[in-house]
């Protein structure tokens, strides 16, 4: 092996794309990628390796392996925000090969209820859940401002007031912070008719 590195290994060069870059929590991304030396010969039929570093800890597994022309592809599943690269391992010939990290960033999804009509003055509840399930999350209802803002229970239930003050089409939304493992989250806005 001194020898073959003292002959100078072949340096491997790691690519890889994906189309998004934020998902929702629960959804799936499909990594794209090419592994080939510096003079551009693909490396074909080598071990590739998922290499995954996220806020609850990192870890290395097998996807696969590249095809003929030196590409791989791997569907991954995330249910947090994660730093992803792909590796294949040094040998006595080829350098480590390794790709730039990707950062996914993942959303909560927000399922909520708003009367689609309100009476100016009259205070209506606004209640909804968030997904991952989790006590503490806070969450806003938003019409271009904070309107008002509450603390998700144990099982991801949130419950908010709002008294409309204007009469005509308003628009609202939710929208959660971002934490360590999850970007802040922002649902779809609603028209609510104040009259």
């Amino acid at each position: 092996k001194k020898i073959a590195i003292a002959m100078g290994q072949d340096k491997v060069v790691g690519e890889v794309s994906t189309d998004v870059d934020n998902l929702l929590y629960g959804e799936s991304i499909v990594f794209s990628g090419k592994f080939k030396l510096a003079d551009g010969r693909p490396v074909a039929e080598v071990p590739v390796f998922m290499e995954v570093k996220r806020s609850s800890g990192s870890s290395r597994r097998p996807v696969g392996n590249t095809a003929a022309d030196g590409t791989f592809q791997s569907k991954v599943l995330l249910g947090e925000s994660t730093e992803i690269s792909f590796s294949t391992d040094e040998t006595w010939d080829r350098t480590l090969g390794q790709t730039p990290i990707k950062t996914i960033g993942v959303s909560r999804v927000i399922s909520w209820k708003i009367p689609g009509s309100m009476k100016h003055g009259v205070t209506y509840k606004v209640t909804g859940q968030i997904q991952p399930r989790i006590a503490g999350v806070n969450v806003s209802l938003d019409d271009g401002a904070k309107v008002s803002s509450g603390i998700t229970n144990a099982d991801g239930t949130f419950e908010l007031e709002v008294t409309p003050t204007k009469i005509g089409a308003k628009q609202f939304r939710i929208v959660t912070e971002a934490e360590c493992a999850f970007s802040g989250s922002k649902s779809a806005f609603t028209t609510v008719l104040v009259r």
